[in-house]
């Protein structure tokens, strides 16, 4: 997403990190066995994961196909093609 100039790339990546610290804390319930707490969770876990790609998924999605047909995806990645996966694995930006 940065390396293809998503304006809404800080928000997207913030809502992962705020999804994976949320995992974090609830995976403790997990260890103390705490069975209520697993059921709140996986129904977190699923509507994250469902409300997540129907939103923010989906307009990275269109900025991406709208790059494509506009031949502007092309032009990113001819700038540096050689350091193109080299770039993405060093920048830890995975998302």
């Amino acid at each position: 997403m940065l390396l293809l100039e998503f304006n809404g790339f800080h928000e997207h990546r913030e809502k992962h990190e705020g999804f994976f610290r949320e995992v974090k804390e609830q995976s403790r319930y997990f260890s103390e066995l705490k069975k209520a707490s697993s059921c709140g969770f996986i129904n977190y876990l699923k509507e994250w994961v469902s409300t997540h790609i129907v939103s923010c998924d989906t307009l990275f999605a269109e900025y991406f196909f709208s790059m494509k047909q506009k031949g502007k995806l092309e032009e990113i990645l001819s700038r540096e093609p050689e350091n193109f996966f080299s770039t993405v694995h060093q920048s830890n930006n995975y998302i």
